[in-house]
This record gives C-alpha cells, structure tokens and sequence, in this order.
C-alpha cells in the first residue's frame, strides 16, 4: 500500500462575521442599571427631607384633616378624601407621628419612579428610557415631594399603578370577555379609575383619560366596559355619601373655581370668556415656564412667559400623537393622560396659583411620550444615530438638574440635622419661629376651652399638637358687626396676629394681612374689642401677638 503524503496540519481560525453585532444587555442587567439610577434618587431624596412642616399650607392641611376625621369624624371633602382618609388610618393605628408620614411620602414617590420604569420599559428603547429616568428621579422639583405630606407623591404612585395595571392585562381587557376572569380585571380598572378620582379633585380627569382614549380609537366596547366599570364604583359611592349626609367632594373647592377670585367672592362669577383667558393664561404659565423650570431648562427665578415656546411645545405633541397613532397605542396613552390632567387643570385653577406642584404629576408621561415617538421614527427610518443623540441630550438636560439638586443638598444639609437631632424651628426665618412659639404657648397656657382664630390654622395645630386653632384664610366681610358674628359662630376667644411675610425670603414689612384686618376692622368700631395677653418677639423683630376677645 501507498503510504500517505504526511503533511502540516492546517488550523483554521473561527470565522466572523462582519455584521456581528455585541449582544445586548440582558433584561436582567437592564433593571440593575434602572433600579441603580432609582436608587440614587431615593438617596438624594434623603439628603433633601425636610423634617419639618412646610409653610405651603397644604403639607399641614392634610395632617389636620386627618385629624379632624380621627378625633371629630368629620369626613374630608376640600380636596381629594383618600389621603387624608389613608392618613387618617396610619395615625389612628401608629400614634401621631410627622416623620412617618413624610417618608411614607418619600416611599410613595420612589414607588412611582419603579413602576414608571416597568410600565416603560418594553415601549421605549433601554438607553433612552435609562437617560430618561434621572430627569425626575434625580430632579429636585420632583424629590421635594418625598417628604411632604402634600398628596402629589400618594397620587402620582396610584396613577402609574393603574399604568402599569392597564399595560399589564391590556390584551385581557381589550377583548371585553365576559368570562369571570375578564370580569375581576375590568373591576380592578374601575377600582383603580375610581380612587384615583377620590386621591385628588383634579384626579377625575382620569376617566376622562380613558373615554378619550377609545374615543380616538373607536374602540365602543371598551369604551362601555370602562365606563361600566367606573360606575359600578362611583354610584354607590355618590349614593352612600348622599344617606349618610356627608358633603360632595367638589361642593367647596369647585366652588372657588368658579368665581374669579379665590379669595374674594365679591369679585363675582367667571364668565366664558374669563375661562378661556383662564385656560390660555395657564397653558402659558404651566407649558412655557413651570414645565421648563422643572427641567432645567429654564432658570428657578423665571417669572416670564412665552406663547411662542407654549405653541411649539403643543405643536410637539400634536406630531407626537400623529405619528404614534398606528404604532404605539400606550404612548398615544399617556399622552391622553397628560392632556385630561392638564386640560381639567388649566379650566379650572386660578392663574394666581401659578404653582409647579399642579403640573408635575404630568410632566413624565409627556416626556415619555416624546423621547419614544423620537426613538421609534429613529428605528423607521434606520436612523441609528437617534439612538445615540438622543440619549446624548438626555444625559446634558441631566446635569443642570444634577447642579441644582446637590446645592439643594448641602443647604439642607444643617438644617436636615438640626430638625432631625431636636431642634423642629431650625431653619424657619423669625416670623414664622415666632408664629410657631405663639402657637405652642396657647396650646400649653390657655383653657382647654379656648378657640384661637389664626391665618395658619393647620400649621398652629400641627406644631403644638393642639386643636385649638382655627384657621381664617380671607377677610369673610368688610362689616364690622358681621365679623364678630362670624367669630362668635366659631366659638373664637382669642386671635393669634403673627408678621408673616408676604415673601417668606424678604423682610421687608410686607405682611399676610388677612387677621390683622379682621381685627382693625372691628376695633375702628368696637375699641377695646381685643386686649394682649401674650407677645413674642421683639416690635422690630416680627413678633407674634396673642389677644383675647372681650365683647
């Protein structure tokens, strides 16, 4: 036999593939780096907790009205009943604790910044969403939040819970199956619609979210389980408070929305063409200037408005919904949310308010909106570059939002410790220690049978753990005799006349003069109607000054 030609055995390399792409990063790995981004916003949010009582009245006015539900079983109509409902409970059930229930508040809010990511997560590209995130999770505006009482955090995590809900079981619930199973899903809907609308007045838009929403899309049976849904929970609800007697939930804020001036009802009734100056003075106010406040886009201090930026912004989200019409049903979905709040909103707050706590809720489905209808016209039109740029500008709108949290950060810095180490006055400016002394001197010295008429009535309760203080938030009438009736029908025997400025960061001798006029007005004609009992402070150094009443 032949031998064989003996010869180099030849190693050949593995081939690759020119086109082989790097695998992308597991589902796993993805929330690891989106619960890492959380995570440093819940660790700035620590950083920025205010311990103690914010002077914006509603942080106290949701603690009184729990109380007021605890100790008088008065049932809360003024704003949204849930939260001071939910309050109401974890107080009755762990003692009055302000601390709890400012970081419930910061539990709630990181709660929503998860569940925005789950809800999202499958709709907008990875890196995009992850630049996303820290525009509110790292956000000042938004962590302040975390340790109020106020019910943004509380309704913010109850809205994308219904998100992520809807999201979740959306084939189910489009089919409009009237299998049991169906049937549970669409009565959580319901539930979720329906408490929504009980967490904040404004929340009621959130079935009109929905109705616009199968409306666009003709979709008439979800539209009728939706409602059906809803209403299986409203109507006993409306019916049960009507038995029992109890007030409507709009009877008293819905009516100061109707008259032009909040606080002075004798201005008289809004007129249409005062509700469209409304809408569009707000739409101005809350697009053009709050929205871009928030974002770092504009500076804090900005007191001016653009209709040109309005216009544009709106022209934004009008392409928005245009192109993700056929493409993305959940991102045209959010943007219905957002137009339902901000629509309900714009109607009906007074243009005064002017407040960024009214249109931040919101503000994360509009953005979500736009960086996903960018992404998904990138991905159509092969443009890869989008998926790169886009992060890009993201992660730049971060770093004026990152500047203005870490200075917020280390000017909380000693006041967080003082309050946290004893000391519940640190970091207020001298009218308001003096206010809050007055109010816990009354608290300790006066008869349990005292009723102390004050401009910050929740506030004086609140910090003196004292039920005695009775808020006046305007002059009621310019008669001097209807006045002391007034107070008379509140049981009133004293009055609380601090210096509150009328710019909390200006000393200026402007004052909240709402008590003091009360009181002048009936003195001018009634002399010696009140007479001091106690004073804090020095005349020069805004003191607070306590009287009795002697008629």
């Amino acid at each position: 036999m032949a031998k064989k030609k003996a010869g180099k055995k030849r190693i050949s390399k593995p081939k690759t593939k020119a086109k082989d792409k790097p695998k992308s990063l597991s589902r796993s790995g993805q929330l690891i780096l989106a619960m890492l981004i959380i995570g440093i916003g819940a660790l700035f949010c620590l950083l920025l907790f205010e311990a103690k009582i914010g002077l914006a009245g509603d942080d106290s006015t949701t603690i009184y009205t729990a109380l007021r539900v605890l100790e008088d079983g008065v049932y809360p109509t003024f704003h949204g009943p849930l939260y001071p409902l939910f309050l109401a409970t974890i107080i009755g059930t762990f003692g009055f604790n302000i601390l709890l229930l400012k970081f419930l508040s910061f539990v709630f809010l990181i709660g929503s910044f998860v569940l925005f990511y789950f809800s999202y997560r499958d709709e907008v590209p990875f890196l995009a969403l992850l630049t996303l995130l820290p525009l509110f999770a790292w956000n000042s505006y938004f962590l302040y939040y975390g340790s109020m009482t106020f019910a943004e955090a509380f309704f913010m995590v109850l809205q994308i819970g219904l998100v992520f809900y809807f999201y979740r079981h959306w084939n189910r619930l489009i089919e409009c199956s009237m299998e049991r199973d169906s049937l549970i899903k669409w009565a959580g809907l319901g539930l979720g619609i329906f408490l929504i609308g009980l967490s904040r007045n404004a929340g009621v838009a959130c079935i009109g979210a929905f109705v616009l929403f199968w409306l666009i899309y003709k979709e008439w049976k979800p539209l009728g389980f939706t409602l059906a849904a809803y209403a299986a929970f409203r109507i006993p609800y409306e019916v049960i408070m009507k038995v029992a007697g109890v007030g409507q939930q709009f009877s008293t804020q819905g009516k100061i929305f109707l008259y032009k001036d909040p606080y002075d009802f004798n201005a008289g009734r809004e007129d249409f063409m005062g509700y469209i100056n409304r809408f569009t003075g707000n739409i101005d106010l809350y697009i053009s200037k709050q929205t871009p406040k928030v974002l770092g886009l504009r500076p804090e201090n900005t007191t001016d408005t653009s209709t040109l930026v309005s216009l544009l912004i709106v022209a934004a989200a009008v392409a928005a919904f245009v192109y993700l019409y056929k493409r993305n049903r959940k991102l045209v979905f959010a943007l219905t949310l957002f137009v339902a709040y901000t629509g309900v909103s714009f109607l009906t707050l007074h243009k005064r308010w002017d407040q960024d706590r009214l249109i931040i809720p919101y503000i994360p489905y509009l953005l979500v909106v736009f960086v996903g209808a960018l992404a998904l016209w990138g991905k159509a039109k092969n443009l890869r570059a989008i998926h790169v740029i886009l992060p890009a500008l993201l992660g730049l709108m971060t770093l004026p939002i990152l500047t203005r949290t870490f200075t917020k950060i280390k000017a909380n810095s000693i006041t967080l410790q003082k309050n946290l180490g004893g000391d519940p006055l640190y970091g207020y400016n001298q009218d308001y220690r003096n206010y809050m002394e007055m109010s816990k001197w009354a608290a300790e010295n006066l008869p349990d049978s005292s009723r102390v008429a004050c401009r910050k009535g929740s506030i004086s309760t609140v910090i003196s753990g004292s039920r005695k203080f009775s808020g006046i938030s305007r002059v009621p009438s310019q008669d001097p005799d209807e006045l002391l009736q007034f107070l008379k029908d509140r049981n009133i025997t004293h009055v609380l006349v601090g210096s509150l400025r009328l710019n909390p960061n200006i000393k200026n001798g402007q004052l909240i003069t709402t008590v003091h006029n009360v009181v002048a007005l009936i003195e001018r004609e009634y002399r010696g109607t009140f007479r001091l009992v106690h004073q804090i402070g020095a005349e020069d150094d805004e003191p607070a000054k306590l009287y009795v009443l002697t008629r």
